[in-house]
């Protein structure tokens, strides 16, 4: 896998960087604000995330380690593809959006086309735990938490409380949902 490229900037693509690494040309997407920030003909570094799709390989570039992070994380999320994931990023620097998807926050994500209420509350039920341990702060969930989560997710309170009946309580908050919506099929 392609873990950082340095090189010149050769040219300004549609949302992404035509980057010269010693003669070899790389088409990189990164989000307007890597655009903006990387000149042509200067040298930069860009973080790299190598996506492997049916049609072509895609490259995707970060100027930060902790961009590519939360893109792995973001991308990690069922429903949320790599444009996806780029978009949100789109939205405020990497720590402001931690810390929006850490305290629960889905409001802003679904400034993104494409991504939805549920996908939002999504993100932020499988996310959340994750990023707060990373901004090194407790999560606050109670265990009411995974029956209020599958209920923005859009289930009825039976069919939250039938499928929380079926799965391993002993695991964390983002766990047990996700076990949730493995017990109902989703």
């Amino acid at each position: 896998m392609i873990g950082a490229l340095r090189g010149t900037v050769a040219e300004h693509l549609d949302r992404a960087l035509l980057l010269d690494v010693h003669d070899v040309f790389y088409r990189v997407a990164v989000t307007p604000a890597t655009l903006r920030q990387c000149t042509v003909d200067a040298m930069v570094t860009l973080f790299t995330h190598l996506h492997q799709r049916e049609e072509a390989p895609e490259l995707y570039g970060f100027v930060s380690e902790e961009e590519r992070s939360l893109f792995a994380l973001l991308i990690s999320v069922s429903g949320v593809g790599p444009r996806g994931a780029m978009s949100i990023l789109a939205l405020a620097p990497v720590r402001e959006l931690e810390q929006h998807i850490a305290t629960g926050d889905a409001a802003l994500l679904t400034k993104v086309s494409g991504i939805g209420k549920k996908t939002a509350e999504r993100l932020v039920v499988e996310l959340k735990e994750k990023l707060s341990d990373r901004l090194g702060g407790p999560a606050g969930e109670s265990p009411s938490e995974v029956f209020d989560a599958l209920q923005r997710l859009g289930y009825s309170a039976r069919e939250a409380r039938e499928a929380i009946r079926h799965i391993d309580r002993s695991g964390s908050v983002s766990d047990q949902v996700r076990a949730a919506l493995k017990v109902m099929g989703k």
